[in-house]
């Protein structure tokens, strides 16, 4: 009887003891499961940031690009447009060169017949 209750009482004991470290080592991987999955959390919205600030950096280069297209298009088109006016001037020059050069032979007509 005693040796069978002192025998019983210490495999209790020693199950106790098992049951206590095993819930002790739940608890334990409990929280680092918990450290883990702030940490993944932590790290999400790293990332959520990170790609927010891309896409941000992202259209201010397109729209950079953009006005840079446009920019240059517009210094395109300006150049085209001064050629074109040039090339008017030019004529109008060349033609009032022509009306001064007719009035001094006019000019010169007229002197000679005075």
């Amino acid at each position: 009887g005693g040796a069978t209750a002192a025998l019983l009482q210490a495999k209790l004991e020693m199950l106790q003891q098992e049951r206590s470290f095993g819930e002790k080592r739940l608890e334990d991987e409990r929280l680092r499961v918990e450290k883990l999955e702030r940490k993944c959390e932590k790290l999400g919205e790293e990332l959520k940031g990170a790609r927010d600030e891309a896409e941000r950096r992202i259209k201010k280069a397109t729209v950079s690009v953009k006005e840079a297209r446009q920019a240059a298009q517009a210094a395109v088109k300006m150049a085209e447009d001064g050629g074109k006016e040039g090339g008017r001037l030019r004529n109008d020059l060349e033609i009032m060169s022509r009306e001064r050069d007719g009035a001094r032979s006019e000019v010169e007509e007229l002197r000679e017949k005075l």
